[in-house]
């Protein structure tokens, strides 16, 4: 039977991944924003790394030494790293929702989100809010917690080098983000397209028929009712999708190990 004993454990290790997860969380929005307290965030570190430390494979650590701290301050960015990439997967709604509103019109209208630190159209925080509802309802935050546990085999604590294939693996994920941001806006761009076309052939045909006072309106309702009546198409999509984009970032940290 497995007796968990704190007195055994090597304090200057588990500071280590304690703070590594830390800072993880810290840059993640599933788990809160500005709103959510840093104290909560750091109790969660805490919680998270007591139960996974027993399973971390590690050589011993010198926290007070020129190689401990280097070793802590990479740590901290490798946290940075994960959180950062965390973010910009579910970020897909955000470019899916930019995408329409520039396309209909609303781009205009715009709300802080807190989360990210930037003005969004409120189409892309209605999206927004749906992907993060959908990724609690899959346990995607069981999802996150597993990825830190797993980065730890895959990143060692005393590894202390920063291999480059990271940063490619950055740029293949928003590589990913994007183009699947756009396929998800891919109905909404033709028909908002052809809609526009048609509008031109009737001002032509009609001269004193305002192309604006009637393309606008008619291009916001037509694209609110596909996205209601493609909801269910959309939530399957996101779900696939994140799932992908999850496995991919895993994938990335087990191949470049």
């Amino acid at each position: 039977m497995f007796i968990y004993k704190p007195f055994l454990l090597d304090w200057n290790a588990l500071v280590i991944v304690i703070f590594r997860i830390f800072s993880t969380i810290y840059i993640v929005s599933i788990f809160g924003d500005t709103i959510v307290d840093i104290k909560i965030k750091f109790f969660l570190s805490i919680c998270i790394a007591l139960l996974i430390f027993p399973f971390i494979s590690y050589h011993q650590v010198i926290l007070l030494s020129i190689l401990g701290v280097l070793i802590f301050i990479k740590q901290i960015f490798i946290g940075f790293f994960i959180g950062w990439l965390i973010n910009v997967i579910l970020s897909i709604t955000i470019v899916m929702g930019e995408i329409i509103s520039l396309q209909i019109g609303l781009s205009c209208i715009n709300s802080l989100n807190l989360s990210i630190y930037m003005n969004i159209s409120t189409i892309s925080s209605l999206l927004n809010m749906l992907l993060l509802l959908l990724f609690l309802s899959m346990n995607g935050h069981l999802l996150i917690i597993y990825l830190i546990a797993k980065s730890f085999d895959f990143i060692p604590i005393n590894d202390f080098l920063f291999n480059i294939h990271y940063l490619f693996s950055f740029i293949q994920i928003f590589n990913k983000v994007f183009i699947f941001g756009v396929i998800l806006s891919l109905p909404i761009i033709i028909i908002v397209f052809l809609l526009n076309i048609l509008i031109g052939f009737l001002s032509k045909m009609s001269y004193p028929m305002s192309v604006f006072y009637i393309g606008f309106p008619i291009s916001v309702l037509l694209s609110m009712m596909i996205l209601l009546f493609s909801n269910a198409i959309i939530i399957n999509s996101l779900i696939y999708l994140i799932k992908y984009l999850l496995n991919f970032l895993l994938y990335s940290l087990r191949t470049y190990k």
